[in-house]
């Protein structure tokens, strides 16, 4: 009879051991000193009405990584104990969870250096019998295990998990974001992933205690033809899925249920993996009662920019609680949103805010109660989060468009409270309409004077450089430029241009092209005497093109002439007497006409009566005053003179051809006084 009561004891104990409904847990490792480490192993349990009690003692064992032989066990005892933990926030606190955290510490162990490292493992029977995702979860137990580096490595301490968090629950038709607060002591990097949750060793699959591998995954639900699987943790759409960078999880559940699941962190340094830990857990999916989601102020689809114009634009997601955290992410593989980003300025000593921006979306100043860059792209605010971007597209954009994905979400509320936004950002090229004056045709000859001037105006851009650049090669438009007056540093001006007293020039250049350059108004002046070498040409071509420097700038182009009248000569016949004596009247000898100055030739010789040389002339123009070469007055008599070359040209109008008139005669001259 004493027997059978022992054995009924036995039996009865096991039970409570084993039976303990664990909700999840991990293991994590931490450098004490060199070779010398503590063991922290924090066991998560479902603390229903039906549920066993913590375990009082777990045994972990440490075992070499490349060979699986156990380097040596400890029993931990003594969990500090926190129940009920606190679940909910402002937004939603769900009824019906309870779950107790035990952590179990061990004493400093010292492990010795050994190439491959180590992994650490404890496992607990049984699960929570009433999991959704998993096959016989009542028998089926969890293994909770962690990977360290060689010691020799130096100072490390495994990724620690923050505080089990308050929103550690699903909204079922809702997607829930939520971040575990894993943190690395020893600022090494980390990553993330979801794996399958791990059963006990294979060795003892219904054993409390520590084991060497290899310790089976979990095996997933089958219900009404659809698998549960890593894939499809908890069913619903977006399936759970971890950020690998962040670490955050969201999961969107279809049915009320509690789901399993496991987050494996890799722990990496100078971009060699040297650990990992894996935090094994459960969540219920729950029907929240959840607020409105974040939103986004009225924003459009498509941002429309203009090429090299310096453009800002700000977007704001808001929660109607005004108290909510809320996170906003902007996405985008093509527009900088590093680079273009305006960052805040920090309210120094307001207690309107801890930031502020200037001229936002309206208001002279939008204060911001909380805003943090989280990293990763994330920014975070409370109630409010504005970014500002300013952009000047380059040439190269035209056309162009940028993508700009935007998720804002909250984490302190309950459910699916994420709201996302696509949006374009279109660089258009708005081509300025160029003023370009010039004047009409204008008619010269011989010997004429001229000024005339030339003005463009940029009639939209105020700030764009604009030029006037000659394109015609007839006339000679350096030597004919009249520059305007400086002003000091780079503007200046002309007096009376085109009716107006002063036109300014600012920014003003003269470029080696002969383009004369300014800001939005230039104004240009040339100044030209016809000339010789000009009669023959007739028309002159006066062609200009006006452009900006802004980006695919339009070329306006205008033009205009110079007609040149070439002149028109003859020459009468000649008188064979003259008197010179200062009467105003005949006296003196010359040729009768009009001369073609450019082009007549003559000589003219006069002799005595006795054959002396007493004129001569190459000269058209020439008018002989009835003196000698000595300058002495002739006598009274007859003078022989001999006239020979060409005298008022004259232009054929059809082909621009000179016809000379020729001048080749002998003849008496008298003269008398």
């Amino acid at each position: 009879m004493k027997k059978i009561l022992i054995s009924l004891a036995f039996v009865l104990f096991a039970f409570q051991l084993l039976a303990t409904h664990i909700a999840g847990g991990n293991i994590e490792v931490k450098y004490v000193g060199t070779n010398q480490y503590q063991i922290v192993v924090k066991v998560y349990r479902s603390c229903e009405a039906s549920s066993a009690a913590m375990p009082t003692t777990l045994t972990v064992g440490i075992y070499r990584l490349d060979t699986d032989v156990l380097l040596s066990s400890h029993t931990l005892s003594s969990p500090a104990i926190t129940t009920n933990l606190p679940f909910g926030d402002s937004c939603y606190t769900p009824t019906g969870l309870c779950v107790d955290r035990g952590i179990f510490t061990s004493a400093t162990i010292t492990i010795p250096d050994h190439a491959a490292g180590y992994y650490i493992q404890t496992q607990l029977y049984a699960r929570n019998n009433s999991i959704t995702n998993i096959l016989n979860p009542g028998d089926t137990g969890m293994s909770f295990y962690t990977e360290m580096p060689d010691p020799a490595l130096g100072i490390n301490s495994s990724p620690e998990f923050g505080p089990y968090p308050a929103d550690a629950y699903l909204c079922v038709g809702f997607t829930k974001y939520f971040d575990f607060g894993v943190t690395d002591p020893d600022g090494d990097s980390l990553s993330y992933e979801l794996v399958d949750p791990l059963a006990c060793a294979s060795a003892a699959s219904m054993s409390n205690g520590t084991y060497p591998k290899p310790y089976p995954p979990i095996t997933w639900r089958l219900i009404s033809g659809s698998t549960y699987s890593l894939a499809n943790i908890c069913g619903g759409a977006p399936p759970m899925a971890v950020d690998p960078v962040t670490g955050i999880v969201n999961a969107s559940p279809a049915n009320i249920g509690k789901y399993a699941f496991a987050l494996k962190v890799h722990e990496w340094r100078g971009g060699v993996k040297i650990g990992e830990t894996t935090l094994d857990i459960q969540y219920e999916g729950l029907n929240c009662t959840v607020d409105s989601p974040p939103l986004f102020t009225a924003l459009e689809d498509t941002i429309t920019v203009i090429v090299e114009d310096e453009i800002c634009f700000d977007i704001m997601s808001y929660d109607d609680d005004g108290s909510d955290t809320i996170y906003l992410t902007p996405v985008s593989s093509e527009f900088d949103l590093i680079g273009n980003f305006v960052a805040p300025n920090p309210a120094i000593g307001s207690p309107s805010g801890d930031y502020y921006y200037l001229d936002y979306m309206g208001n002279d100043t939008l204060w911001i109660p909380h805003f943090l860059d989280i990293g990763a792209g994330v920014y975070e605010g409370i109630g409010i989060i504005p970014l500002r971007y300013c952009w000047e597209p380059p040439c190269e954009t035209v056309d162009s468009v940028f993508g700009l994905d935007l998720t804002t979400y909250s984490l302190g509320c309950s459910g699916s409270d994420t709201t996302v936004k696509h949006v374009e950002i279109a660089v258009i090229n708005i081509v300025p309409p160029i003023l370009l004056s010039i004047p009409d045709t204008m008619n010269v000859t011989f010997d004429d004077s001229i000024c005339f001037e030339v003005y463009a105006r940029d009639t939209i851009n105020t700030e764009d450089t604009l030029f006037i650049e000659p394109t015609s090669t007839l006339f000679n438009f350096a030597g004919n430029y009249i520059a305007p007056i400086s002003a000091g540093g780079d503007s200046a001006y002309y007096l009376n241009f085109m009716g107006q007293d002063t036109m300014w020039m600012y920014n003003y250049l003269y470029t080696t092209n002969l383009a004369v350059g300014a800001v939005q108004d230039v104004p240009l002046k040339y100044c030209w005497k016809v000339g010789c070498g000009d009669v023959f040409i007739e028309d002159i071509d006066l062609q200009f093109m006006a452009y900006s420097t802004k980006c695919n700038s339009d070329t306006t182009y205008n033009g205009s002439a110079i007609h040149i009248d070439p002149p028109q000569g003859y020459v009468n016949p000649v008188a064979n007497v003259f008197t010179p004596n200062d009467d105003g009247k005949n006296d003196y000898f010359e040729l009768e006409g009009i001369a073609d100055p450019c082009y007549d030739t003559i000589q003219i010789e006069i002799y005595n009566r006795w054959g002396i040389l007493v004129f001569e002339s190459n000269d058209p123009e020439f008018k002989w005053d009835g003196k000698n070469k000595r300058g002495q007055e002739c006598a009274e008599g007859v003078f022989f003179v001999l006239l020979k070359g060409t005298y008022g040209s004259q232009y054929d109008p059809a082909t621009g051809l000179r016809i000379p008139n020729v001048v080749d005669d002998q003849f008496h001259l008298s003269l008398f006084r």
